[in-house]
């Protein structure tokens, strides 16, 4: 179901809640961007320790990229950072790191590097879905499961990390209609799996979390892909102003919206 009542969040437990005081949506029965902003905004007063998690993420993924440009392993910088403006949009809540390494900078290695080298682009994966696992459970109604952080932290390493590991290319496309067309199609998948970190948070299997995913999407595409187009601009936006550790600060700010952000939809769709 869509177009459901937001619900006020408990500031001691972090779930959200029914009360007298709830804010209803317009009577259009689709989300609206503004609306869901409004509900994270609200949220996130009436609970601030939902900050502390991404904010954690952020100190640990400044040490990783430290670290990276430090130790004797090839590292690259991500090819966003040197564009003048870049729009992204984003399905799982995270940043934009200011380092990469690539899985050509894991070959041939001497046990202990590899060892070294495997352990800390992993740290990444589990710090990012430890977060987000944490703030989208403490945010919704729903709460969080065990076997749910397994889920997500599956779907942050086939979405975030695998990516940047084999560093899928760009697709150059001469063709106006072919580039629309491609566009149009990345559009239509980022919309319709969206939702998906949010379900499995709270228990769903990935297969139903899909599901519901694709059911819940139809007829909120454009409040859908302005969040995610948001979110991940913003978070390139971070990365590139803060320098150094912009990585941490689109991590820690970028994150945390998202994740609540996927909590309130989740909870007006399951209400």
């Amino acid at each position: 179901m869509t177009g459901q009542r937001p619900r006020d969040v408990d500031a001691s437990t972090g779930a959200a809640s029914n009360s007298a005081t709830d804010q209803k949506l317009p009577n259009d029965p689709h989300w609206r961007l503004v609306d869901v902003l409004r509900e994270v905004v609200r949220r996130l007063r009436a609970d601030p320790v939902l900050v502390l998690p991404f904010a954690c993420a952020g100190l640990v993924l400044v040490s990783v990229d430290v670290w990276r440009r430090r130790d004797p392993l090839p590292v690259s910088r991500p090819d966003s950072l040197s564009r003048t403006l870049e729009v992204q949009a984003t399905v799982v809540p995270s940043g934009v790191p200011r380092t990469v390494r690539r899985v050509d900078a894991l070959v041939d290695l001497q046990a202990t590097y590899l060892v070294a080298g495997v352990g800390l682009e992993l740290l990444v994966p589990l710090v990012i879905a430890t977060a987000g696992w944490l703030t989208v459970g403490r945010a919704s109604t729903r709460g969080r499961t065990l076997g749910g952080l397994v889920r997500y932290l599956g779907v942050v390493l086939a979405v975030v990390t695998v990516p940047t590991l084999v560093d899928v290319p760009t697709v150059d496309v001469s063709s106006l209609f072919v580039g629309l067309l491609l566009l149009v199609v990345g559009a239509f998948l980022t919309i319709r799996v969206f939702l998906v970190p949010g379900y499995v948070v709270g228990g769903d299997s990935l297969v139903t979390a899909v599901r519901r995913s694709v059911r819940e999407s139809t007829g909120n595409a454009l409040a859908i892909l302005g969040l995610a187009v948001g979110f991940g601009t913003l978070s390139w936006a971070l990365a590139v102003l803060f320098g150094p550790v912009g990585g941490g600060v689109s991590t820690a700010v970028g994150g945390v919206v998202h994740a609540i952000a996927l909590a309130v939809l989740v909870d007006w769709s399951t209400a």
